[in-house]
């Protein structure tokens, strides 16, 4: 006999939510990190381990007009499962990178005196350790300026999964939702993709 379980409540930040958050953001560092979150679902420490050699000048760029393919290999980075898959960065989020890395990056890497391969590096030019564990910290602290108590990193993730989820099947898109953002997330199966469609009728 198996008894049931209680399905697992999903937190899923509307759009507006979203926006309060990094509106709550100062330090532009931690708001890019959570933007970028927001817009691929990545993991905390694949946001902490993404290598600086993938961001590059979306002007460059021509095979797909609104985002742009970047393909994450375990070797170069921490990825769950050691599996390699792609995640679609927006343009506009590239553009944004790619004037971090340009620009304040610069700055905080020449602090160190050291230079660091993985993208994201704190004020002191070091990259974040424990695979991130900070970005918990910064998460929570702006969610509680933004007035919403249950943010974390993996609310950013199960956001995009949902958003994009939702948004594909009202467009009737050709790309089947499901499947692309299993690939998206590195999901093993689809069934556990399926457990977002319980939040359209929250997104509704």
């Amino acid at each position: 006999v198996m008894l049931k379980q209680p399905r697992t409540v999903i937190r899923v930040l509307s759009k507006q939510q979203s926006i309060e958050l990094l509106d709550a953001i100062n330090n532009p560092t931690h708001k890019l990190i959570v933007r970028l979150a927001l817009t691929t679902g990545l993991r905390r420490e694949e946001l902490a381990t993404l290598p600086l050699k993938y961001v590059i000048n979306p002007a460059l760029y021509t095979q797909h007009r609104s985002f742009i393919r970047v393909n994450l290999n375990p070797r170069d980075m921490a990825i769950k499962y050691n599996q390699p898959r792609g995640v679609d960065v927006p343009r506009t989020v590239m553009e944004s990178l790619w004037q971090y890395v340009l620009n304040r990056r610069h700055q905080q890497e020449s602090l160190s005196g050291k230079s660091q391969s993985v993208l994201f590096l704190t004020e002191s030019g070091q990259p974040y350790a424990n695979d991130g564990a900070a970005f918990l910290d910064i998460v929570k602290k702006a969610g509680k300026a933004a007035g919403i108590p249950y943010v974390n990193v993996h609310v950013l993730r199960h956001t995009y999964a949902t958003h994009t989820l939702y948004a594909m099947m009202q467009a009737k898109a050709q790309t089947h939702a499901l499947l692309y953002v299993r690939d998206r997330l590195g999901h093993a199966s689809v069934m556990t993709t399926e457990k977002y469609l319980h939040c359209f009728s929250e997104l509704e």
